[in-house]
């Protein structure tokens, strides 16, 4: 994304703005790099144990992200690990620095959940080329990277949700939006997983999520049976309609017949 700073308010730059000014995205992305790299440089101060947060006065802290010469000065032993979990807050560590990883993703994910504009729950790699997008060998900080990137989508749905209910209220249309949820076990909080619910009998937009509460009516008798996502999508895949949100959701206006829940009942979660 680039943004247009007016002063007062920031627009978002879009191809279509760009083919009005008759010149291409890439070169807008070297120009607002160029305009990156003219502001003062910033600073990296102590924030917590073994994480730095960036500090700027000229500009959006976020945004420096964009300058690997940015981490030239963290001082983290290894490669740089960054995040950017609110607008405004650019937190770095190192790869080599002992227990970097897991205090940068605890910073992250309070800050992701607590602070007012959350932004982006990825982890990246800084290269000489730029950020990249990482995912930690080690399997309890992958676990939480995850989380974490769930927590940032939850957010995201929730806002789209609020937006598509007053759309559908406003055009009178009787469509369901399904809520992002998170669960986890009790044994094993910190492995989150998504679901949302498909009501039978009720048109619905779902939310992409890792398993899906399939609630339906037996013999008078309610029923609740969750399935992962993906094997909703090779057993009952053509119910599902796309659509042209982002995030995505699927449109279902049907339910699985009595075989296909059978099918289904087979590999429930």
């Amino acid at each position: 994304m680039i943004g247009y700073d007016h002063g007062q308010t920031v627009s978002q730059v879009t191809v279509e703005t760009a083919a009005d000014w008759g010149i291409s995205i890439d070169e807008l992305i070297q120009r607002a790099r160029a305009n990156l790299r003219a502001l003062p440089l910033p600073t990296w101060r102590p924030s917590g144990d073994r994480v730095w947060k960036l500090e700027s006065a000229g500009g959006y802290t976020e945004s420096f992200l964009q300058l690997p010469m940015t981490f030239d000065t963290l001082p983290a032993r290894g490669q740089p690990l960054a995040m950017i979990p609110n607008r405004g807050v650019l937190l770095a560590t190192g790869t080599d620095h002992p227990g970097g990883l897991a205090a940068l993703l605890a910073a992250a994910k309070e800050s992701l959940q607590h602070a007012p504009w959350p932004l982006s729950g990825d982890l990246f790699r800084i290269t000489t080329t730029g950020p990249e997008l990482h995912v930690p060998d080690d399997s309890p900080a992958a676990t939480l990277c995850s989380t974490i990137q769930r927590l940032d989508l939850g957010s995201a749905y929730a806002d789209q949700k609020t937006a598509l209910d007053a759309h559908h209220e406003a055009i009178s249309a009787d469509i369901f939006v399904a809520t992002y949820g998170l669960l986890a076990p009790k044994d094993r909080p910190e492995e989150v997983v998504s679901w949302c619910s498909w009501t039978q009998g009720v048109p619905s937009l779902l939310p992409v999520t890792d398993t899906i509460a399939l609630v339906s009516d037996v013999a008078g008798t309610r029923k609740v049976m969750r399935v992962r996502w993906a094997d909703l999508e090779r057993l009952v895949g053509h119910y599902f309609k796309p659509t042209t949100e982002d995030p995505p959701t699927a449109r279902v206006d049907a339910f699985p017949t009595p075989d296909e829940m059978a099918e289904l009942q087979k590999c429930a979660v």
